[in-house]
């Protein structure tokens, strides 16, 4: 019996699997091993129907069930199974899926586990350790790979792969392709957030940004730092997200969660700028984001005051990757923040909002600011200069 839940699930039949009975209970080595099969059926059809959760807590007791059978085998199966789900949830640890592969195991699973470990470092945002953790042709290397600009290769034609690839056609400035529908996939997710960050890059585009990224921000710390950029890039253009308040400080908190915060802010300086800019004068900005803003207006300079105001009549052009930041669209955005900060009487963000939008015109709009500035010296990016605006 319950080797057919495992089996059932495994034909995509979620919820007949999860309406079978558990199989009778004994301490015969073989119902214990059935006991192990229904409760990894349950699972996967707990996650493929949304619910990774749930998923987690039966693969714990089938967990239970194949150790209490000694069944040393059964039991590192599920808690592979268990990996895969914890990757999902956001809260998987590189260290320890490291240490799994240290156990004796078939090549197969070894090689199939190594992908959970690629998955890991992926949502710590370590794009590069991924790549080397795991074999070439594993969506996750080649997911790894796209994040760091290098394309795997037009040979990849399965879904998950071209989904994989989207963000190498995102550092090169092409087209994203909208791949088919992959459900809970990591690799899905990846290609949903690079479409995104596509339709960013135009006014007519932008508006459609926030209905494709969604409210909820992802659970991995590095998708949630993409998802809160491609919003901020949004507003930049024009467009508008559900809570742009959030927005920002969802990308402080998930550059805090990850293992090293440079892969990601080398996909951000190079197709995000105006998102570096607008977080890095933001309450409670990240040093390391302020950082890279301040690398992003050593490189680009201090534009005068009519190519500020110039600026604001490139809004429909297309962006392309590795250029300077708009100061225009930038102003787009944190005016719309203003507002925001506005409109939900939230006096002490608004005011806040007002000195990052006074910063951004002081420090690098041409020495020049709007009545009303204020007079102290807030810094954009340089830590060094002046005080960073907290929350």
């Amino acid at each position: 019996m319950g080797l057919s839940v495992a089996i059932t699930s495994q034909v995509g039949e979620h919820d007949e699997a999860l309406d079978m009975p558990m199989p009778r209970a004994s301490s015969a080595r073989t119902d214990q091993d059935g006991l192990a099969w229904f409760y990894l059926g349950r699972s996967s059809s707990l996650a493929a129907l949304g619910r990774p959760g749930e998923a987690l807590v039966e693969l714990g007791r089938g967990i239970a069930a194949a150790e209490a059978a000694g069944l040393p085998e059964r039991a590192q199966l599920l808690r592979f199974h268990a990996r895969v789900i914890e990757v999902r949830l956001g809260i998987a640890v590189p260290e320890i899926i490291h240490q799994d592969l240290a156990e004796p195991m078939a090549e197969g699973r070894r090689s199939w586990h190594s992908g959970n470990y690629a998955a890991a470092l992926l949502q710590r945002g370590e794009y590069r350790r991924a790549s080397l953790a795991s074999e070439a042709g594993n969506m996750y290397h080649t997911a790894a790979l796209a994040l760091q600009g290098i394309d795997g290769g037009d040979h990849l034609r399965s879904a998950s792969q071209i989904a994989a690839r989207t963000w190498a056609k995102a550092w090169a400035g092409q087209t994203v392709p909208r791949v088919s529908d992959l459900g809970h996939s990591l690799v899905g997710s990846y290609a949903v957030l690079a479409l995104a960050l596509d339709y960013s890059r135009t006014v007519t585009g932008a508006r459609l940004v926030g209905d494709l990224i969604g409210a909820t921000p992802p659970r991995q710390a590095d998708m949630a730092a993409l998802w809160a950029g491609i919003g901020l890039q949004a507003l930049a253009r024009g467009g508008t997200v559900a809570d742009p308040l959030n927005t920002v400080a969802t990308l402080s908190d998930a550059l805090r969660r990850l293992g090293s915060t440079d892969d990601v802010l080398s996909i951000m300086t190079r197709l995000m700028p105006e998102a570096v800019v607008i977080a890095s004068v933001g309450p409670g900005a990240h040093r390391e984001i302020a950082l890279a803003a301040n690398t992003l207006m050593t490189r680009s300079g201090s534009p005068t005051t009519a190519q500020v105001l110039a600026a604001y009549a490139q809004q429909n052009v297309q962006t392309r990757p590795g250029r300077a930041p708009n100061f225009g669209a930038i102003l787009v955005a944190l005016e719309h923040l203003i507002e925001t900060a506005a409109d939900q009487e939230r006096v002490g963000l608004e005011h806040q909002w007002r000195m990052a939008r006074e910063a951004v015109l002081f420090e690098h709009g041409g020495r020049w600011a709007l009545p009303g500035a204020i007079t102290g010296t807030y810094h954009c990016g340089q830590p060094s200069s002046g005080r960073t605006l907290e929350a």
